[in-house]
């Protein structure tokens, strides 16, 4: 599975994102937990979803896709292996806290304190707005009309004020926009600088072979301000499989069950349009299937792309503007030495043992950082029980002494060793040392012992029935 940064975070999320929003209608819990279960086994750490699902959206499964995502964290306890999104719906039907306006201080604060609830957690890694309050386009509406008299609408900078309270209490780590326009998200982006307010780091709307409006304007904000795409829709509601072709309606498919309330790929230029992405796919002996995700997944954006410093380095390898390979420059390796180098096969080992634990360092520094800001918004709310359970946990994250031990066996199994000649060793020894200043870097500090003293500070040493580290 491949990773990206999402925006300007240090979020690193699998470049596919679990969508959601079918479990409740669709699908039961049951199928949704076999769904969970199989993606993270992929690999896949990102889910997303909306107190607004299932869709198509009633008052009777509101909230339902939510509740099974929390019963499965519940049930395998596993919250912290995933990158949990969600979004607060926009003005809607009168069952969603009465209708009208919803980003109001007491509706985002009901919103929230909800959605922490159903899934089961105390907190969000980005939380969005699912659609604008302001009349804009949206949901693939085409041909922006402007009302003079335009409805009321709560402001961007009262808005980001409220979600800020959430932020600074740790219930949300991130903020994201859904179904925005260029013009929604460079204000929001510009209200957030002036007034020092939370940085919208997503955008998530549609983008598709049969939907690529978002290259018109949003594609360079997205770009240049490092606020990521989390592109839905990837296969048009599936038209893009190529399974509608023929006029074929498959039972149980969400075009033959809720056709009438999706009709924006089912016209008669979008079934054109597939039918000649069908003979490119069938030209180069792929389906209309891979043809489609590859066109999202593939193309080169460093809309993903953070700004942040790391000593981490890669190399992209590209035909034009196709992305063809991203190669990992490990600390140590010169790429320029290769083709001179004997036992080379011994030396790419220790290469892929190095980018691994390049890797872990980075997923470890994210964990550490989470834990501690967890803690102390814990102890800040006088909530002991978890605070020493997050202690638990912060133990079993890997410290500087462990990887430095790590470090050791491996090093001293180089010692004497027949295959390790003159010319591989020094590279070999540049990666020892140059992985151990990462280390150092990324790790240094006690931080259990500190977030220790913290608690115990606060509450006291544990009593004997405490779980403590």
């Amino acid at each position: 599975m491949k990773f990206k940064k999402l925006g300007n975070t240090e979020l690193k999320v699998s470049l596919i994102c679990l969508g959601t929003m079918t479990w409740g209608e669709q699908n039961t819990q049951e199928e949704a937990f076999e769904q969970m279960d199989y993606a993270l086994d992929q690999g896949i750490n990102f889910f997303d979803t909306a107190e607004m699902y299932a869709i198509p959206p009633s008052e009777k499964t509101f909230g339902a896709t939510e509740t099974i995502i929390g019963n499965w964290f519940k049930e395998r306890n596993n919250r912290g292996k995933i990158i949990l999104a969600t979004k607060i719906s926009g003005p809607g039907p009168s069952w969603i806290r009465g209708g009208g306006l919803q980003y109001t201080k007491t509706n985002i604060t009901i919103a929230i304190e909800e959605s922490l609830k159903r899934l089961k957690t105390d907190y969000i890694d980005l939380y969005q707005l699912h659609w604008p309050e302001r009349n804009t386009n949206f949901f693939g509406k085409l041909d922006y009309k402007h009302e003079k008299e335009e409805r009321e609408w709560n402001s961007i900078e009262s808005v980001l004020k409220v979600l800020k309270q959430f932020v600074d209490q740790g219930k949300i780590r991130y903020v994201g926009l859904s179904n925005e326009s260029a013009w929604g998200l460079s204000k929001f982006l510009e209200i957030a600088k002036s007034y020092n307010l939370p940085r919208m780091m997503s955008v998530q709307n549609p983008y598709n072979l049969l939907n690529r409006t978002y290259e018109v304007g949003l594609a360079e904000i997205s770009i240049r301000e490092k606020s990521g795409l989390l592109a839905y829709s990837p296969m048009a509601f599936g038209v893009l499989s190529g399974k509608y072709r023929n006029n074929q309606k498959p039972k149980g498919s969400r075009l033959q069950l809720f056709g009438d309330m999706f009709p924006r790929y089912v016209g008669k230029l979008p079934l054109l349009a597939v039918e000649e992405y069908f003979k490119v796919a069938k030209k180069h002996k792929i389906s209309l299937a891979q043809l489609s995700l590859a066109f999202v997944n593939e193309i080169d954006q460093d809309i993903f792309a953070g700004q942040g410093k790391t000593k981490l380095v890669v190399i992209y390898v590209k035909n034009g503007q196709r992305v063809l390979a991203r190669l990992p420059i490990v600390p140590g390796y010169r790429p320029i030495e290769t083709a001179s180098l004997p036992n080379d096969d011994y030396r790419l080992q220790f290469e892929a043992f190095f980018v691994g634990l390049q890797n872990s360092v980075l997923d470890y520094t994210i964990q550490r950082k989470v834990y501690e800001i967890r803690i102390k918004h814990h102890v800040e709310k006088n909530e002991e029980k978890d605070a020493r359970e997050l202690l638990v946990e912060l133990k079993k994250v890997p410290g500087l002494e462990d990887l430095d031990q790590l470090l050791a066996t491996k090093e001293a199994g180089l010692q004497d060793n027949p295959l390790i000649d003159s010319t591989i060793r020094p590279q070999i020894d540049r990666m020892f040392l140059q992985t151990r200043e990462l280390i150092g870097e990324f790790l240094q500090g006690n931080l259990l012992l500190e977030m220790t003293k913290l608690v115990n500070g606060k509450f006291g040493e544990p009593n004997l029935n405490t779980a403590t580290p």
